[in-house]
């Protein structure tokens, strides 16, 4: 027998009978109850010029032995035990007899420990009862599967432990958006120079530092970079880009990542990429800025008035929507800008994708902190980014 249960339940516990262990109808019921702003601005991105607890006898029938005396004190379905009262005929069967408190019914089978009563099944630590299967602490009841501590219930699946132990629960349809939209996965873990992709197969390559594994990667604007495999985006009709990041400071059009060729002596013929910090004569410029140009096109520029905070942590995406030729810019969580445009990521030849150098060769490189960064092959809403910036770079996801 399972130990006594506490004095007093919370929730759909309640105050257990004391030491007297006839059960009333009422209790008997309550048992049985219980079971049951963008600028629109062309530009040359190189040089920024501007374009666009109970409990009873252990036995069965007896306190402590089955049937010690037929009839008598102790006897089976008296107090203590047996068929029978106090003496036969007194408080014997029909008394505390049968269907009383030690015997069948009562701490026996259907009784206090036996099936379907306390503790047996369907009883208080039986199945379906209190800590059996489809009771307190059994399978589907308190503490059991799918009951209070159990499966489905308060501790386990679905309750206790089965509120979910995932930052992000795909049973929340922003977490299961953005967990099905996810292709690549940086989180900038481990030690040496494999930047590994927690969700596909295309890790990285850390180039001019290395990784320590604080779960971040430092940069320090002097050709530090991380090179990421070809193909990413050119086989997608829409993705959205995402990271988090510690900028700090330094010259205009820095880039946090950058896809597209590199032809090593010119400009590239076709990229897309974000920048802390965009450039322009005016301040307005000098801000939060992204861009995208297809093979054979122009610069198309989309201009921001955020300006980027330096020493705090940020997160930024860019929605590049092939659907509707538009590309969007979000901040913490924010839309802060559109550009309606030419979006075909197909005419973008991503053979040199990065993150933290630019493929322009005149341009910084970035100074500062990555922490995550993420790829989507779709757009997100802007409801799931505002989802993931509030669970945060490190949220886990699942089941």
């Amino acid at each position: 027998m399972k130990s006594v249960p506490p004095t007093t339940w919370s929730a759909r516990r309640w105050v257990t009978p004391g030491p007297t262990r006839v059960l009333s109808l009422a209790v008997c019921l309550c048992a049985a109850a219980c079971g049951t702003l963008g600028i629109d601005l062309e530009g040359d991105g190189a040089d920024g010029t501007i374009d666009g607890n109970l409990a009873g006898a252990p036995g069965i029938g007896g306190s402590d032995q089955t049937k010690p005396t037929t009839g008598g004190a102790s006897s089976s379905g008296g107090s203590d035990a047996g068929s029978g009262g106090t003496e036969s005929g007194g408080t014997g069967s029909g008394g505390e007899a049968t269907g009383g408190e030690p015997s069948s019914g009562g701490q026996g089978t259907g009784g206090w420990d036996g099936t379907g009563g306390w503790d047996g099944t369907g009883g208080w630590d039986g199945t379906g009862g209190w800590d059996g299967t489809g009771g307190w602490d059994g399978t589907g009841g308190w503490d059991g599967t799918g009951g209070w501590d159990g499966t489905g219930g308060w501790g386990s699946s679905g309750g206790g432990s089965g509120g979910s132990s995932f930052d992000c629960d795909v049973s929340d349809p922003l977490c299961a958006e953005l967990q099905d939209a996810m292709q690549n996965r940086y989180s900038f873990d481990g030690t040496g120079t494999v930047l590994a992709d927690a969700v596909g197969q295309a890790a990285g390559t850390v180039v001019g530092t290395t990784l320590d594994g604080s779960g971040a990667l430092t940069f320090s604007g002097m050709g530090d970079y991380v090179t990421l495999p070809s193909g990413l985006i050119s086989s997608l009709p829409s993705a959205t880009f995402e990271v988090w990041f510690t900028w700090h400071g330094g010259e205009q059009w820095q880039r946090l990542f950058e896809f597209g060729d590199d032809t090593v002596v010119t400009n590239p013929d076709s990229y897309i990429y974000a920048s802390p910090q965009g450039g322009g004569s005016v301040v307005a410029e000098n801000a939060l800025a992204a861009g995208i140009r297809l093979t054979g096109g122009g610069d198309r520029q989309l201009r921001t008035t955020e300006l980027t905070a330096t020493n705090v942590l940020v997160h930024v995406v860019l929605v590049a929507n092939g659907a509707l030729d538009r590309l969007s810019l979000y901040k913490n969580g924010q839309w802060v800008g559109d550009r309606d445009t030419a979006v075909n990521l197909a005419q973008i030849q991503d053979t040199a994708n990065r993150l933290g150098e630019s493929n322009f060769p005149d341009d910084p490189d970035f100074a500062g902190v990555i922490t995550e960064f993420r790829l989507y092959g779709d757009v997100l809403s802007a409801e799931a980014i505002e989802k993931s910036y509030a669970v945060g770079p490190d949220a886990t996801f699942g089941p």
